[in-house]
């Protein structure tokens, strides 16, 4: 895992007013007002009793409140903070990261009391160590964020309309919006049996009570798999999404877009609270924060990683044009899938070769980060879409039921899917071998 990202212009930070219009730096008034909050934070019980979080608090929002947002960067952190050494390696010593995610734990503990309820609000979301801060007379924020990565100045977050907010990151890929806007309206125009049958898959991932991340795969392939409790490889290293708006100059694979959106919008029709993550930017930390839907299998490291110790796993291909295929642990090479090509010369990037492919999808808990996972992976884009297809139509979901014992709904989850590609289009996803434990 890389340095992670600060983000400059603390006024935009400051103050979240659900627009993209220009934002005022904030008054004198204001500020007296968030160091007011500040002390009765540290003084609860929530921080007292720490002075190491307390530290930790105090610095991230006098320095936002400075103007001084850019120095909000792990490693700067580290040192002025906590007395790292200036050149202490960021890869092994995971001080910011863990005493960040206790922060915001204990902020949400601090706020859950009604006594709260009409105070400013100081938040830090993943994502960025700039605080936010919302006053009672401010519309709510709704952010949509990623992990803390690279040591790079970036634009400060800015609220917007939850979906609107997902929807913008058409940047990346012209079909993510046409993607999102269908599973919007997907997802108001289901029927009541239509959202009982997404209700049992998902109600044990998506509760309001936890957050919810996404964790989709990047646009290039990481070297290797991490080993265990590492975070992404060190020599492999792109940005955090971070704010979506804000930086579409990251790039993930179209099809990923589009089964993100479906996933995304199944999830909030539970009324999960989702957050954004990019693989190589995501730390087994992370992950450990709430449930996690993981998309993509070769171009993602969780998915190889959680998905290991699975009957149905990703592992290395034996060369050829594709780098992985899906395998059956308990038959061995005998049980394995990997993408049909009517070209085996062809170029997969530009022509449409690939004629049959290949996902899994599950429900489990997973023993690293022991928390729910959903996986929608493909071998190729299209399996991915035909994953978030299956795990979002209710249709889909019946013929895995009916496949189920009884006590199917307290019970894990894997299915191997095949989904067959006209003219570059992936097919209706059909079930070849599932497994319940």
């Amino acid at each position: 895992m890389s340095e992670e990202k600060g983000a400059g212009v603390p006024d935009s930070a400051v103050t979240s007013r659900g627009d993209d219009s220009p934002q005022e730096a904030e008054t004198g008034a204001r500020c007296a007002a968030i160091r007011e909050q500040l002390e009765r934070i540290l003084a609860s019980t929530a921080f007292r009793t720490s002075k190491r979080y307390s530290s930790f608090l105090r610095y991230i929002v006098d320095q936002t409140l400075e103007g001084q947002g850019e120095n909000l960067k792990e490693r700067t952190i580290g040192v002025r903070v906590f007395g790292r050494e200036a050149d202490y390696d960021t890869n092994q010593d995971h001080v910011v990261r863990s005493a960040a995610g206790e922060i915001r734990k204990r902020l949400a503990q601090y706020y859950q009391g009604s006594a709260h309820a009409s105070e400013i609000r100081i938040e830090v979301f993943p994502g960025s160590y700039i605080p936010q801060f919302q006053f009672p007379t401010e519309a709510p924020m709704e952010v949509v964020e990623g992990p803390e990565s690279v040591e790079q100045a970036a634009p400060a977050p800015r609220s917007a309309g939850g979906w609107w907010r997902l929807v913008h990151w058409a940047a990346f890929a012209s079909v993510f919006a046409a993607g999102a806007l269908a599973a919007l309206l997907a997802t108001a125009t289901l029927s009541g049996n239509s959202q009982r049958e997404l209700e049992r898959f998902w109600r044990p991932v998506a509760t309001p009570a936890m957050p919810l991340f996404l964790c989709v795969g990047a646009a290039h392939e990481p070297p290797v798999t991490p080993a265990a409790g590492s975070a992404a490889p060190q020599s492999y290293q792109m940005p955090s999404l971070g704010d979506l708006r804000a930086m579409t100059h990251q790039k993930i694979h179209a099809e990923d877009a589009v089964a993100l959106a479906k996933l995304a919008g199944a999830a909030r029709s539970q009324g999960a609270k989702i957050q954004i993550l990019t693989a190589p930017a995501t730390t087994l930390d992370d992950l450990r924060e709430g449930s996690v839907v993981l998309v993509g299998a070769g171009n993602n490291i969780w998915t190889q990683r959680l998905t290991s110790s699975l009957r149905f796993h990703i592992e290395a291909g034996e060369g050829g044009v594709f780098r992985f295929e899906f395998r059956d642990k308990q038959q061995g090479a005998q049980a394995s899938w990997r993408p049909i090509l009517s070209n085996p010369l062809g170029r997969v990037s530009t022509d449409y070769v690939v004629v049959k492919d290949y996902a899994i999808v599950a429900r489990f808990r997973s023993s690293d980060t022991a928390q729910m996972t959903v996986v929608a992976a493909g071998l190729t884009g299209y399996g991915t879409i035909a994953a978030g297809e299956f795990l979002t139509n209710p249709a889909y979901l019946k013929e895995l039921e009916a496949r189920a014992p009884a006590d199917w709904n307290g019970k894990n989850i894997e299915a191997v899917l095949s989904t067959d590609v006209i003219n570059g289009i992936a097919g209706p996803p059909a079930i070849v071998a599932y497994h319940y434990w």
